[in-house]
């Protein structure tokens, strides 16, 4: 709800194109209390892009606001229903990893970014895969050791050479 509530007039000054995505999260919102089994997916979607949107208007901390609620509706919904929803539900992970990016958590990037990585090479996701090791690439080339010693913290081994 932070991400909607109060936002009209700066996205309206800013952006048409982002008041309209944060619209359509607050219908996306109505509708899917209303009829969840039939709405949450949509939700899920336009929050994604409301987050896409944000980020690209440098407003990085509202868009984790939105992407971490469409990790939460996806996660459920990929619990409930694994085949149709895992991509998207790794691709909003593999976002935030991207967003949590130069905030100073490493361990936050990795333990979703890990996540995005093994749920990418189970389901077959190649393309998300390549984008999360890409992901982690940059993490690791932005902190240097300190990457290493959470990364050996997380998982209890070294990192692979690779990364």
């Amino acid at each position: 709800m932070a991400v909607v509530t109060g936002v009209r007039e700066p996205f309206q000054q800013q952006d048409s194109h982002a008041f309209g995505k944060a619209e359509a999260v607050a219908v996306g919102r109505e509708l899917a209390r209303l009829r969840p089994d039939a709405f949450r997916p949509d939700l899920a979607m336009s929050l994604n892009n409301l987050s896409n949107r944000l980020a690209d208007l440098g407003r990085r901390e509202d868009a984790l606001v939105a992407i971490e609620e469409a990790v939460t509706v996806r996660r459920d919904l990929f619990g409930q229903y694994p085949a149709p929803f895992v991509g998207p539900f790794v691709q909003s992970l593999a976002f935030t990893g991207y967003l949590l990016q130069g905030l100073g958590s490493t361990r936050a990037v990795l333990d979703v970014t890990l996540e995005a990585f093994s749920l990418a090479s189970e389901h077959q996701l190649q393309d998300v895969a390549a984008l999360v090791v890409s992901l982690i690439r940059e993490e690791r080339r932005a902190v240097g050791k300190p990457f290493d010693d959470v990364w050996r913290e997380i998982t209890g081994t070294g990192v692979p050479d690779e990364l």
